[in-house]
C-alpha cells in the first residue's frame, strides 16, 4: 500500500523531470514567437552593458578594473541584482548575436 522512499523518490523526479523537459519544449518552439514587454528595454541595455564589461575585462583589464571603467558599464541600473543581467547579455550574445536582444533577454531569464 505504501510507496517505498526509493520508488517515491524516483516517481517524484520523474515528475518534475517531465515538468522541465515539457517547460523548454514549449520555451524553444514558441521562441520566435516571443514580444517584447514594458520593462524589457531597459533589462537589455543593462545586459548588453554588463556583458560589454566581461569583453572589456578580457581585452583591457587596467580600464575594466578602474574606477572609471567600472562607473561607465556598471552604473546603467542599480535596481536588481545583475545575475540575471549577466546571465542574459553573456548568454545571449553567444546564442543569438547582436540580432536579436529581446529574444535572447526572453529566453534567457527562465533558463
Amino acid at each position: 500500500m505504501f510507496q517505498s522512499k526509493s520508488s517515491l523518490f524516483k516517481s517524484n523526479l520523474f515528475i518534475v523531470a517531465s515538468i522541465v523537459m515539457v517547460t523548454f519544449i514549449l520555451l524553444f518552439a514558441t521562441e520566435d514567437r516571443v514580444g517584447l514587454t514594458w520593462n524589457e528595454p531597459d533589462y537589455i541595455v543593462v545586459s548588453e552593458s554588463y556583458s560589454a564589461w566581461f569583453g572589456e575585462l578580457f581585452s583591457n583589464l587596467g580600464y575594466a578594473l578602474n574606477g572609471n571603467g567600472i562607473d561607465n558599464y556598471w552604473t546603467v541600473n542599480h535596481e536588481h541584482p545583475p545575475f540575471d543581467k549577466i546571465w542574459s547579455g553573456n548568454a545571449g550574445e553567444s546564442r543569438f548575436g547582436k540580432s536579436n536582444a529581446c529574444l535572447a533577454e526572453s529566453t534567457n531569464a527562465p533558463i
